[in-house]
């Protein structure tokens, strides 16, 4: 056996039993998701303990590896899971709910991603979106926010981290040389990733090279093309508000 092959049966000690755990205890958590909401901030770092140790050995599963290898059929979907419950229990920026978020991003096969649940993307989109970050201010938006728009671009765009991340070292390493996001946005910070996501709730699109088009009333949310932003219309227009008329 070499040194790769026992790095990964030793991840793999690590994962399996984390999968188990989260499969029997995801009803508890699911039902604790209400009661954080009352915490203080101190109640909720101290009761999502158990559960972030959780999603620790959940991220120690061996990278860039088929998810459902082994005849699991749920294996992603149950991962992804995790993800999502992680973020409605504690919808802020903690190491637990950022691992699971890198993991997708950088370690998860195109394959995979091309099976994740319309729960999973909205739950990403809405971490995306996310401008409060309470517990830190500093890595919500740098990380958290950043990595779950490079999701959603590899899953709209079917593409590689290197492809969708905004990193520059990441891409020029990997011979990616166009732009990651729009260039009059990369001004205000080189490090944080200001790409925006379509404003229409079923479409996933995240900025690339051109920036999404604004609404020109209202001049609040963008739009990746005119069709999302026209299937959009009946339920924004009760929201829209003329810019000039304010």
């Amino acid at each position: 056996m070499d040194e790769d092959e026992e790095f990964m049966l030793d991840q793999m000690k690590k994962y399996r039993p984390a999968l188990a755990e989260f499969r029997v205890s995801r009803s508890y958590w699911k039902s604790r998701i209400p009661d954080f909401a009352s915490y203080s901030m101190l109640q909720q770092h101290t009761e999502i303990r158990p559960y972030e140790k959780i999603l620790f050995r959940l991220h120690d599963r061996p990278g860039h590896l088929e998810f459902n290898l082994n005849g699991d059929p749920d294996e992603f979907a149950d991962f992804c899971d995790a993800l999502e419950i992680a973020w409605r229990l504690l919808p802020d920026a903690w190491i637990g709910l950022q691992m699971m978020i890198d993991y997708l991003a950088e370690q998860t096969l195109s394959s995979d991603l091309a099976q994740i649940k319309v729960s999973t993307l909205n739950v990403l989109k809405e971490i995306a979106k996310t401008r409060q970050w309470p517990n830190n201010p500093f890595l919500g938006p740098m990380m958290i926010a950043g990595q779950a728009k490079t999701v959603l671009a590899r899953v709209t765009r079917n593409a590689s981290f290197s492809e969708a991340t905004t990193v520059p070292v990441v891409r020029a390493y990997n011979g990616v040389t166009e732009p990651s996001q729009p260039s009059h946005r990369k001004l205000k910070g080189a490090n944080l990733d200001r790409r925006k996501t379509c404003s229409r709730p079923e479409c996933y699109e995240v900025e690339e090279a051109k920036a999404f088009k604004r609404c020109s009333r209202c001049r609040k949310v963008r739009y990746c093309s005119r069709d999302c932003q026209t299937n959009h219309w009946k339920e924004h227009k009760k929201v829209c508000t003329d810019r000039k008329r304010r």
